[in-house]
């Protein structure tokens, strides 16, 4: 991290751990800028350099895929788990722009947020229901499958119900 001084200070890893969302403001404060500065903070997290941002213009920067790239962003030790291959977390461009909007459509329409509510709730009931019949918990590759199986069939209703198709074009042209 870039200190007010000019030093490169530590990783600051495990220092994310434990901060959790006091984490910004807290390496702003040790760089030596108030907590609430818009000044880009330049650090090592996971032993690589980051920039830590804030403020309006830095989500504009954040957001221009001239500028950042989200391929490769997230550690894979992180993305797999959590969202799987293929995430949008990790799309640039027009796979990226695809993406969010099928998910900006799916959530800023309550119908089709009540109706993925259902099914995501259908799907937990039949892999808790599986969790109690192999007396085992860990599914988490079987969660993300059905992660994905809950939009996909909350799409499929909504074209059966007479609502729009997401902005979206076949699944081929959006690459997981």
């Amino acid at each position: 991290m870039t200190s007010s001084n000019g030093q490169m200070l530590r990783d600051q890893s495990l220092e994310f751990l434990r901060s959790g969302y006091l984490f910004a403001s807290r390496i702003r404060q040790r760089a030596g800028v108030p907590s609430v500065s818009q000044v880009p903070v330049r650090l090592r997290l996971m032993g690589r350099p980051a920039l830590l941002i804030r403020g309006t213009e830095a989500v504009r920067d954040f957001y221009d895929s001239e500028k950042f790239s989200r391929e490769g962003a997230m550690p894979a030790f992180i993305r797999l788990p959590l969202f799987g291959g293929g995430a949008v977390h990790g799309l640039d461009g027009h796979a990226h722009a695809v993406r969010k909007n099928a998910l900006a459509d799916m959530a800023y329409d309550d119908d089709r947020v009540a109706g993925f509510a259902e099914i995501v709730a259908e799907e937990l009931e039949t892999m808790s229901a599986g969790w109690e019949r192999r007396g085992t918990g860990t599914e988490l590759h079987r969660t993300r499958l059905r992660g994905t199986r809950a939009p996909v069939g909350s799409i499929r209703a909504g074209r059966r119900a007479g609502g729009r198709a997401p902005r979206t074009p076949s699944a081929t042209a959006c690459p997981a």
